[in-house]
């Protein structure tokens, strides 16, 4: 259980710092067009 919380949380980061990134490449895209 410990582990598999672990990697959940681990996961979980890695994801919403993807999704972070994707949104700023988004705007910087955005406001040159």
């Amino acid at each position: 259980m410990r582990e598999l919380s672990f990697d959940n949380i681990y996961l979980m980061l890695a994801g919403i710092q993807a999704v972070m990134n994707a949104r700023v490449n988004l705007t910087a895209t955005t406001d040159k067009l």
